[in-house]
């Protein structure tokens, strides 16, 4: 005789998690406004959302420069107001190089 195995009723998550949000990816960088973020490096994780509150949270990886020198990998979680992308860095123009002559349109020959 063989046993039935016994069905688990299914659960509905009670959180849905989303590895992408506002142009980040999985361990792309955060800024963390306030307190907590202050000579800190945190990574992003996921946005998370709580299906039954409506609460949404972010979860980060990192935290403070120990006294080793190294920073602490943990898991921490911020609201979503307080967490941001870092600012793009804008690149800087160059001094053009002066070996390479600038031509203007006086300069070109008008063709026949």
């Amino acid at each position: 005789m063989t046993r039935r195995r016994k069905t688990e009723p299914a659960i509905a998550p009670t959180h849905a998690r989303m590895t992408y949000w506002q142009g980040l990816g999985p361990h792309d960088e955060v800024r963390v406004k306030g307190k907590p973020g202050q000579r800190s490096r945190y990574e992003f994780l996921a946005f998370v959302q709580n299906v039954v509150s409506g609460e949404c949270f972010i979860e980060v990886l990192g935290g403070r420069l120990g006294r080793d020198g190294e920073y602490q990998r943990n898991i921490r979680m911020f609201p979503p107001e307080r967490c941001s992308p870092p600012p793009k860095r804008r690149n800087r123009r160059r001094a053009p190089d002066p070996s390479v002559a600038q031509l203007s349109f006086d300069d070109l020959e008008a063709p026949d």
